[in-house]
C-alpha cells in the first residue's frame, strides 16, 4: 500500500497558481496545452477515486479527450479538492485489494494504485515544466517522492506482467502492457 497523499499535495499546490493566461502554454505532451493537462488532472481524479471505492466512475469509464475548455471557472478549488479525495480513497487498505476499472480497463488493485500514484507524478511534472526544460522546485520534490517503497511497489507490479504482444497498447510503457 503506497501514501498517494505527498505526490497529489505537490500537484495540489501547483494548481491554484495557473494563471489563465499559462492555460495555453505547451507541455511535455505535444498534443496538450497545460489547461488540457489540467482538464485530464480533473478526470483522472475522479476516474481512480472511483476505482479506489470499486464504484463505477462516471462516465461509464470512457476516457474523453482532455480539453481545457471543459475546466469551468472553479477548477483551481475543484481539482485541489478531487486530488485530495483521490489519496484519501487510497489510503484505505480496501483499495488495494481484489480487482477494479478504469478507464474501461480491468486491473488488480494494486495495481491501480500504482497506475494512478503514476499519473500523479508524471502529471506534476508536466505541470510545473518551465521554459526551455528547466527544473522547478516542484518536479525535483515529485522525483523524491517516488524512492523507497514506491519505487520497489513498482518495479513489482511492472515485473508482474508480461511483454506486450498488442500493438495499439494504450498505455505507453515500453513493451508492457497492462491490458492483457
Amino acid at each position: 500500500m503506497l501514501d498517494l497523499e505527498p505526490a497529489t499535495r505537490v500537484l495540489t499546490d501547483l494548481v491554484p497558481g495557473v494563471r489563465d493566461d499559462q492555460l495555453s502554454l505547451p507541455t511535455p505532451c505535444a498534443e496538450a496545452g497545460l489547461g488540457d493537462l489540467l482538464a485530464h488532472v480533473d478526470g483522472f481524479s475522479i476516474a481512480f477515486t472511483a476505482a479506489a471505492t470499486k464504484t463505477p466512475s462516471p462516465g461509464g469509464g470512457q476516457r474523453a479527450r482532455p480539453d481545457a475548455s471543459r475546466l469551468g471557472t472553479d477548477w483551481r478549488t475543484r481539482i485541489p479538492g478531487r486530488l485530495a479525495a483521490l489519496a484519501a480513497a487510497w489510503r484505505e487498505p480496501a483499495a488495494w485489494t481484489g480487482r477494479t476499472s478504469v478507464g474501461g480497463q480491468d486491473f488488480p488493485g494494486e495495481v491501480t494504485g500504482v497506475i494512478a500514484l503514476d499519473e500523479v507524478v508524471v502529471h506534476t511534472a508536466g505541470t510545473s515544466r518551465r521554459p526551455a526544460g528547466s527544473s522547478s522546485a516542484a518536479s525535483r520534490t515529485c522525483s523524491k517522492r517516488r524512492t523507497g517503497s514506491s519505487t520497489e511497489s513498482w518495479r513489482r507490479t511492472r515485473r508482474a506482467f508480461p511483454a506486450c504482444s498488442n500493438p495499439p497498447c494504450r498505455f505507453r510503457r515500453p513493451r508492457r502492457c497492462w491490458t492483457g
